[in-house]
């Protein structure tokens, strides 16, 4: 059933100009609290007979970036502002008969991710006006004019042209919505929205199904048959069984029958329990939707019309119904499944949502329906607060079926947050991201591990995909921490943490040795949850499609990742309102607070309580990062105590506490003649014996002088395979430990972790003593720089000397880690462990 009708070639809009002002909605009665976002109502022409009213909320998201949603509802010929004000709304009434008159918020509402147009149609429903008498209602005349309304609506709203763009609605909609949506695709050309999918509830597939299993759910329920009687039912119904009647084995519609069984739909409907035929399990008030009479009474007061711009010139109020007469002359559709499909092979995704409880659109012969389009099924069950939600089956080519538990025909009103998760997901790709990125084995890890990890890949835009691995606490991941670890570069893999650091379980240093697990005593996941991010985009798995294109810089990178962390948790929404920590080391020393700072920003979108942040052999200012060779003289690897003080009096002759307070010398000479013996050391004869990062440790000349074991792990197919890295066909993918990325480096990192202190986000600066690409002596220089009433003592780990440990007021704490480099919780973890723990912890004493 494909529209073959032509779209009018000129769209009639109204005649008043600055519509989108006439119409904002500035007051509405009954509505007694501040609101976040505009939204407006009125009418707009479709033709010169026919307007078309609608009310449109603008997101309390981000009203610029999200889609735009167009609601339906079914009759057909019912009104959607009974989806706006009863269901998915940002204010709804109560249901219930003669009920207090107030609008009440809804936090589940639909505009919390999306921009929602809430349309009457057909002409005639509702506020909506027809003058034309022998206007023909049938979905192919109903998908032209609605996809007019969307042509002049971007006239008048244009920021939403090229917008991604769905179509919801439920019941009859089932049959308005993939007609409407290939209409669209047919006038793509005129019509300025990037259509993505179509999610329909409760809607009516083929209309003889749907008639055919409306009694079976008062069956299958309870309400209506023993088992003995639904087992003869199904024998008499549908004697090959429900899953061959999908599979084209199609019993052939007996009139007789039909009739038979619709009478005993109507008894069970006429019984003296009056059960609600739109949810069994809930009482039935008045209305045509048995939710009752608040809604009509609502929209039929003068003021409220008044205030939605629909109250004619005379005053006097219009009569609104929430279900117009023209149901009896619509002229129905038969099957939607060519309309279906064809949106499908469009590569339009679909999701069909039924509540379980309802006979007017059972969720019955919706399963039936998707299995019998659908290829490859793949049925897995869903919660929402540890409570069974639906049970989900997802099909090849976009296509998605779920139902929602308890609840019936409108499941968007009786499972508010349940229902908002499902359309949430779909619209942002967020499948079974948590079970389909458990790593369930992983080659070379030999024993029983005692907590869940995840890895995978996540959409934070069109283009980019960034790679994670997630390993829950082994303490107790429902009330530990979250920690985000980075690693710096700028451009290099945070799965060096992972798996050559504080991981639960990590690989040997060395070139070319056997690449094998090992269990880690000292892993933060000891205490945390810890989740290592490979960002930006286009470093180790993470994916970015326009790599070529883009110049990174700090405040980008903190963006996506701030991006990704929402996406997280919609995957992970039990680390909702979580404690949260940044952490990593060398570069993410300009990442991590700047990434901080963003996540407050942006807290109402990034829902965790961010306590701290935790930064290893960070950059901190480009005034002190030429010390490098400093460390060399300090620990006798280059000097003997004679240079070193000569050294001190040529290159700070006023003392490194005035060198901190007062900033580098002018023209940094000092910072450039550092520089220069830096790159004069580094390229001495000497050089392939000295490692950068740790003086005193061997250097594999490769990568970050680890060797190449880490480099061989993630490069085996196997590996890619267990963690979901490997690429489409099953090709492995090429995994470096650093990219080559465009990058525009901080100079100064000085404001951000201010803001942070300012804001009583706790700050730990942790160095080990032997690295010279981010010396102790640039940590030591800038907390001293900005912190105050420093408070000095070493520490101890088993007796021995760990580390020389300062606090400052305010919530700044820095630590050397003794006997050891740039990565510190490789070569000393107990001891980067201890500090870490104790941070977070708040714990004094870290010699315990």
């Amino acid at each position: 059933m494909f529209l073959k009708a032509v779209i009018l070639g000129i769209c009639v809009n109204s005649c008043l100009a600055g519509v989108k002002e006439d119409h904002e909605v500035k007051s509405l009665p009954w509505l007694d609290w501040q609101l976040n976002f505009k939204h407006y109502s009125g009418w707009l022409n479709v033709s010169k007979t026919r307007s078309l009213s609608y009310w449109f909320v603008e997101s309390q998201n981000d009203k610029a970036k999200d889609p735009l949603l167009l609601w339906l509802t079914g009759g057909p010929g019912c009104s959607s502002f009974y989806g706006l004000l009863q269901e998915n709304g940002p204010f709804v009434l109560a249901e219930g008969d003669d009920i207090e008159l107030k609008l009440l918020e809804n936090p589940n509402a639909w505009n919390n991710f999306a921009n929602v147009i809430y349309l009457e149609s057909p002409a005639g429903v509702g506020f909506s006006q027809n003058d034309d008498e022998t206007y023909v209602y049938n979905d192919n005349n109903t998908a032209v004019d609605n996809a007019n309304f969307l042509i002049a609506f971007l006239e008048e709203y244009p920021e939403y042209k090229g917008r991604d763009f769905y179509i919801s609605g439920e019941s009859y909609a089932g049959c308005y919505i993939p007609t409407l949506a290939n209409q669209i695709l047919s006038i793509k050309d005129k019509l300025s929205l990037n259509l993505k999918g179509v999610a329909i509830g409760n809607g009516v597939t083929v209309v003889e199904e749907t008639l055919r299993f409306g009694a079976a759910n008062f069956n299958f329920h309870g309400a209506g048959a023993t088992v003995y009687e639904l087992g003869k039912w199904m024998r008499d119904n549908c004697p090959s069984g429900f899953d061959n009647f999908c599979k084209g084995e199609k019993v052939p519609i007996d009139r007789e029958r039909l009739d038979e069984f619709s009478l005993i739909y109507q008894q069970l409907l006429a019984t003296p329990s009056k059960p609600n035929p739109y949810d069994i399990n809930r009482p039935c008030y008045s209305g045509v939707a048995c939710t009752g009479n608040g809604i009509s009474k609502y929209l039929n007061q003068v003021e409220v019309q008044r205030a939605l711009h629909f109250l004619p010139q005379s005053g006097e109020a219009v009569e609104w119904n929430t279900c117009s007469g023209i149901n009896a002359i619509y002229r129905w559709c038969d099957d939607m499944t060519g309309d279906i499909t064809n949106v499908l092979a469009n590569n339009i995704k679909v999701l069909y949502f039924y509540g379980e409880t309802d006979t007017m659109c059972s969720f019955i012969a919706a399963d039936l329906f998707v299995h019998k389009i659908g290829k490859n099924p793949n049925t897995d069950t869903w919660f929402v607060d540890d409570l069974y939600a639906g049970t989900k089956t997802t099909f090849d080519g976009n296509l998605t079926y779920t139902t929602i538990a308890d609840c019936g025909h409108m499941a968007a009103m009786w499972k508010p947050k349940q229902t908002a998760r499902a359309v949430h997901h779909f619209i942002n790709d967020i499948t079974h991201v948590k079970s389909d990125h458990e790593v369930k084995s992983l080659p070379t890890l030999d024993w029983q591990i005692n907590f869940k990890h995840y890895a995978g890949r996540l959409n934070i835009s069109e283009t980019r995909r960034l790679s994670y691995w997630f390993v829950e606490s082994q303490n107790n991941a429902n009330t530990d921490p979250l920690i985000l670890w980075l690693n710096g570069g700028p451009g290099c893999s945070s799965l060096f943490g992972f798996l050559q650091e504080h991981g639960p379980f990590i690989l040997t240093d060395g070139m070319d040795v056997e690449p094998k697990l090992h269990e880690n005593p000292n892993a933060w996941n000891k205490f945390a949850n810890v989740l290592y991010l490979e960002a930006p985009a286009g470093v180790g798995f993470s994916q970015n499609d326009e790599v070529d294109q883009t110049i990174y810089n700090d405040s980008i990178t903190a963006a996506d990742n701030a991006r990704f962390l929402s996406v997280f948790l919609e995957a992970y929404p039990e680390y909702k309102d979580r404690d949260f920590y940044i952490s990593g080391e060398s570069y993410a020393g300009c990442y991590v607070p700047t990434l901080a700072n963003e996540v407050l920003r942006q807290k109402d979108k990034v829902k965790l309580n961010l306590k701290g942040v935790a930064i290893g052999n960070g950059v901190t200012t480009d005034r002190l990062d030429s010390l490098g060779t400093a460390i060399f003289a300090f620990h006798g690897a280059r000097d003997t105590i004679y240079q070193l003080g000569q050294w001190m009096r040529d290159n700070c002759p006023s003392g490194f506490d005035n060198f901190c307070e007062g900033g580098a010398p002018s023209n940094h000479r000092e910072n450039k003649t550092l520089r220069q013996q830096y790159s004069e050391l580094m390229r001495g004869p000497y050089t392939g014996t000295i490692n950068q990062y740790d003086i005193d440790r061997i250097c594999y000349n490769f990568g970050l002088c680890g060797g190449n074991t880490l480099y061989n792990y993630l490069n085996k197919v196997e590996v890619q395979e267990a963690l979901h890295f490997v690429a489409d066909g099953g090709n492995k993918v090429d995994w470096t430990e650093c990219a080559d990325i465009r990058y525009e480096q901080c100079t100064d990192i000085t404001p951000d972790v201010k803001e942070l202190l300012e804001k009583q986000i706790k700050i730990l600066y942790f160095y080990g003593e032997t690295d010279s690409v981010c010396p102790f002596i640039i940590g030591d220089l800038f907390t001293h720089k900005i912190g105050k009433n420093p408070k000095t003592a070493p520490w101890f780990v088993d007796d021995l000397y760990a580390g020389t440990k300062t606090t400052f007021d305010g919530n700044l704490i820095y630590t050397t880690i003794a006997d050891c480099g740039h990565m510190a919780a490789g070569w000393k973890p107990k001891q980067t462990a201890r500090a870490v723990h104790h941070f977070i912890n708040d714990i004094d004493d870290w010699n315990n």
